[in-house]
Parts: structure tokens; C-alpha cells; sequence
């Protein structure tokens, strides 16, 4: 909810920057299937280099959306 209402505070046009601070980190759990590793002959090194690779976030721009303007960020799990 706080970011929810981070992203409406900071289309104000007097608002300079605003942070949420604290609250609990987001997850995201992987789990591997041994038979869909094998079909796509990968291991769990493999996916777990490539989850390392992928751990940072950009900006990617913003949409609106029912009066709303959604801004999407990719990564940083």
C-alpha cells in the first residue's frame, strides 16, 4: 500500500522526491523441477547463475491505467 502511495504522492508537481523506508522485502522462491531441467537440458548452477545475472532493476517506463498511472520497474529480486 505504501508504494501504492508513493507512486500517486510523486505526480505531484511539488513533491521533489519521495522514499518509502522499512517494511518487508519482497521474495521471489524458485523452485526446480528435475524432469523440466532435464527436457530443457539445464541445471540448477545454470539457473541459479542466470537469477544472479538478473539481479538488478531499471526503470522501464509507465502506463495509464483506469485515471491511474502504473510505473513499472524491472528486476531487482
Amino acid at each position: 500500500m505504501a508504494l501504492e502511495l508513493c507512486t500517486e504522492i510523486k505526480k505531484d508537481q511539488n513533491v521533489a522526491e519521495f522514499t518509502v523506508i522499512g517494511g518487508q522485502r519482497r521474495q521471489v522462491r524458485v523452485s526446480l523441477d528435475p524432469a523440466r531441467l532435464k527436457a530443457y537440458d539445464a541445471s540448477a548452477f545454470q539457473i541459479m547463475d542466470a537469477l544472479a545475472k538478473s539481479n538488478y532493476s531499471l526503470p522501464s517506463g509507465a502506463y495509464p491505467s483506469q485515471n491511474r498511472e502504473i510505473l513499472v520497474d524491472t528486476g531487482d529480486y
